[in-house]
């Protein structure tokens, strides 16, 4: 019977070793977090033939070159693409890979046991590099979303409700689909302010926020662009939408403040667009004045204008 050579039994045994590892190791929970599934797949996938790769190179050239940094680049892949667990993962893979090679070469070192404890330390500097990188990404999400939102009521910000509108009529101006926009003021926030104290306005804006928030389609865009001012872009809305959506709001809000207690009301100025405006400036004046014509009509009412 033929012999199998030392390269073709590496080889064997590191796909082996590679399917153990995704039967025993959950390879599906690891791919199933958040995110693009099929880029997390494409991404360990990668990680795999790059440590395969690596010990390749690595048993063709012997134990003399330290080449086990460039395991950095698949234990940093998975960390930042995929998450922690993955990247928990593939820096044992990478550490028993190399294990493995050294442990073919055992005559190289003067002890047994120095591949083991060259190994372990080349996993404790994976694994804190792993737990760096995953802490790094989720630090900079949360950054996002405080820079995305605003942290007294939990919808967007002015920023956000700027880029999601532009961007809303970058798509109305080329694939023609209309949408309306509201501009809500609270008329009287300051004497709440004043005389009740900023704990008691900022419960008043958190529920008004949630109001609006809570009766309108999770495709819909509310935002705190000032003080006592919210903006909300209503995707998909036409004309007749528009007219319905802005009194069921002002309906709604002004019940939940006679249910607290508030002596507030709201001036709304409420725009439906079947031609797009040329830019989010055009946008916000056309609401800012709506808004201000609702006030000049003695406050708590509604100024509405379908811009054709």
């Amino acid at each position: 019977m033929k012999r199998l050579k030392p390269k073709m039994i590496f080889s064997l045994r590191l796909t082996t070793f590679i399917s153990w590892f995704r039967r025993n190791f959950g390879l599906t929970d690891v791919l199933n977090g958040a995110g693009n599934k099929k880029i997390k797949v494409f991404v360990f996938i990668t990680s795999l033939g790059l440590i395969g790769i690596i010990g390749a190179i690595r048993f063709f050239i012997g134990p003399e070159l330290a080449l086990s940094i460039f395991y950095l680049l698949p234990v940093f892949l998975c960390s930042w693409f995929i998450g922690r667990s993955a990247g928990v993962a593939v820096s044992i893979l990478s550490a028993l890979s190399w294990l493995y090679l050294d442990l073919l070469s055992k005559d190289y070192f003067s002890h047994f046991l120095i591949p083991f404890v060259n190994e372990t330390c080349r996993l404790s500097v994976f694994l804190i590099i792993t737990f760096i990188i995953s802490a790094l990404k989720i630090t900079l999400a949360q950054e996002k979303t405080l820079a995305s939102f605003d942290y007294l009521t939990g919808v967007t910000n002015r920023r956000v409700f700027y880029e999601l509108a532009g961007i809303e009529i970058d798509r109305f101006r080329r694939y023609s689909h209309p949408f309306a926009a509201l501009f809500i003021d609270i008329d009287n926030f300051k004497k709440i302010n004043d005389t009740f104290g900023h704990q008691l306005g900022d419960a008043l804006l958190y529920t008004v926020a949630n109001v609006i928030k809570d009766n309108l389609r999770s495709t819909d865009i509310v935002s705190r662009i000032g003080g006592d001012e919210f903006a909300v872009l209503l995707t998909e809305t036409n004309v007749e939408s528009a007219k319905m959506i802005s009194p069921r709001l002002h309906t709604l809000l002004t019940e939940t403040m006679k249910k607290n207690g508030w002596a507030v009301t709201f001036s709304i100025g409420a725009a439906a667009f079947s031609h797009p405006p040329a830019n989010i400036d055009e946008l916000m004046r056309k609401l800012d004045t709506l808004m201000y014509g609702a006030k000049r009509q003695g406050k708590n009412s509604i100024k509405f204008e379908a811009i054709i």
